[in-house]
């Protein structure tokens, strides 16, 4: 019933009910000023209740019980169904108290500017970045940045890619200056996954737009889109003999995973192979006689290969590997096979390379960090760069490295509303928002300067538990006690091994003992704020 009453709005009923609500919302502002001072404490202590007992008996009463909800369908929790639509309606109120306080703002640096007070110059740095980020925002918003996926490359070095918006994904032609084109969009659905021919002729592509997960060909500029698949089940990862004449996927539903094999005119798709296990990312080998593809054995994804007819298996991922790997591309000369793999303590998705036998793998796209996942793997037409997918720089993007790992460049760009939002914001705001906290970190290391002066035993204990725990955890600590063993009575001597029992031992019980006390004390006031006996100065003023 609720579902069907607090249903989403889009186009013209959106910005109804945005205004609508709005108006709602200064009634209410208006009615409160209206009514008498000691009236309206009671009707906002009465709001306060009623919300508090709400959220309380949603928590309290179960999911479902024909006891206390004997008069509702399927005696569902009507406090929790409500959850969702109460959440929008806060969610309202607060960005009406937003707005009012940034309406408060504007009219406070205004008049600074317009009567040249002594700071105006800041109140003009302030509109200068609020009407800015507001108009690359809703720029951002009907034209936002790509993020990119699953690369092809066309016998004449163009890109193919499938990229996603807040519109969902489509097809789109990388050009030279790192700008999209985009190819024709489906009337519903999305477009995944583009395969060019070797020869250039056609692209084949995965599409929704049917429906569930289908094979489509097109002509390279988004014309002749024809239709090779028509099943209830989910048909990806597409991939070209090298004589451009046939096309090898993935086929999965819930009893059968396989890899099938289908002319480019259409027509009924043989069965390569029946697979044990879930099977993704077909690739055909550039001499025709083997495919590589991904399937998972055990508790992990490995990457196989098996012959052109079916037979001869072959894995290439080492037998009970610590990580995944997926995504098998093989070179043009069929020597080598990039592929993505999560394999090491970094746990993090980057691109691998190993010889076509499953020989001399090593990672190509490691990094210092670790907030970044590399997909889609694709040799250039040359054969002497890999072209992948990263979330490096934020979003998914294009980049292109060297086999050996070295020259990566970034292929596609960001648009250019996109690029100067992120000047303002990660350029200059992030850069004064580090500035501000290096002040306070400087005068918080200055107050714990004074602070651990030692007087008495317990700045002593003090003291020496921080020194501990400092130099335990900076590589120079680890150092000093470097050469004692890592097993045995003398490890509990080593730097880092005091600081973690420090940390762990005495440390994190009184972390927790604090956060009861906070977590009690939160609750006696929101105890007290619910039942209206907290009200404070404003309340006691104001209302």
């Amino acid at each position: 019933m609720w579902k069907d009453i607090f249903k989403p709005l889009s186009g013209g009923a959106l910005y109804g009910a945005i205004f609508g609500v709005l108006a709602l919302g200064m009634a209410v502002f208006f009615l409160l000023q209206l009514i008498p001072r000691n009236m309206r404490r009671r009707v906002i202590a009465g709001f306060t209740f009623v919300g508090g007992l709400y959220y309380l008996l949603g928590w309290l009463l179960p999911g479902k019980s024909s006891l206390f909800f004997f008069w509702v369908k399927d005696n569902q929790n009507i406090f929790s169904q409500l959850e969702e639509p109460v959440a929008d309606v806060l969610m309202v109120i607060g960005a009406f108290t937003i707005g009012l306080g940034l309406i408060n703002l504007t009219q406070i640096h205004g008049r600074s500017l317009l009567r040249r007070r002594s700071g105006w110059h800041n109140s003009l740095a302030f509109f200068i970045a609020l009407i800015a980020m507001a108009i690359f925002t809703l720029i951002d918003q009907y034209r936002p940045a790509l993020q990119a996926g699953t690369p092809s490359y066309a016998p004449d070095g163009r890109i193919a890619m499938a990229a996603s918006s807040d519109a969902g994904s489509s097809l789109y032609l990388l050009s030279p200056d790192g700008l999209a084109a985009p190819l024709p969009k489906p009337p519903k659905g999305e477009d995944l996954q583009p395969a060019w021919s070797p020869d250039g002729s056609r692209i084949a592509f995965v599409s929704t737009r049917d429906g569930n997960s289908e094979l489509y060909l097109m002509n390279p500029d988004g014309t002749g889109v024809q239709r090779l698949t028509n099943t209830p089940e989910e048909e990806t990862g597409p991939s070209w003999s090298p004589d451009s004449r046939r096309i090898v996927y993935a086929f999965n539903n819930k009893n059968v995973s396989s890899l099938k094999v289908l002319d480019r005119e259409g027509g009924v798709a043989s069965v390569l192979w029946n697979a044990a296990a879930e099977v993704s990312s077909p690739a055909w080998s550039p001499n025709g006689r083997r495919i590589a593809f991904a399937m998972r054995d055990g508790a992990a994804l490995a990457i196989f290969t098996v012959g052109a007819n079916g037979s001869g298996l072959r894995r290439l991922s080492p037998a009970g590997g610590t990580g995944d790997d997926i995504s098998p591309a093989w070179s043009l000369d069929g020597r080598r096979i990039a592929f993505v793999s999560n394999r090491g303590e970094r746990a993090t998705n980057e691109i691998w390379a190993m010889n076509a036998d499953g020989g001399a793998a090593a990672p190509v796209t490691r990094r210092a960090y670790l907030d970044h996942e590399d997909s889609s793997p694709v040799w250039s037409r040359d054969g002497r760069r890999i072209t992948y997918v990263s979330t490096q720089d934020e979003i998914p993007l294009i980049y292109t490295v060297r086999a050996d790992g070295s020259g990566e460049a970034r292929l596609s760009e960001y648009p250019l509303p996109w690029q100067i939002n992120r000047i303002l914001f990660f350029g200059l705001l992030s850069s004064l928002d580090a500035t501000m906290f290096s002040l306070l970190a400087f005068y918080i290391a200055a107050a714990a300067y004074r602070a651990f002066r030692v007087r008495s035993v317990e700045a002593s204990l003090m003291m020496a538990a921080a020194f501990i725990v400092l130099i335990g955890q900076v590589p120079l600590g680890m150092a000093l006690t470097g050469g004692l063993p890592t097993e045995g009575w003398l490890a509990s001597f080593r730097i880092e091994v005091m600081s973690n029992w420090v940390l762990q031992i005495i440390n994190a019980p009184a972390y927790r003992a604090m956060g009861f006390g906070l977590a009690l004390g939160g609750l006696a006031m929101a105890l007290r704020i619910w039942l209206s006996l907290e009200r404070g100065s404003y309340f006691d003023r104001e209302l």
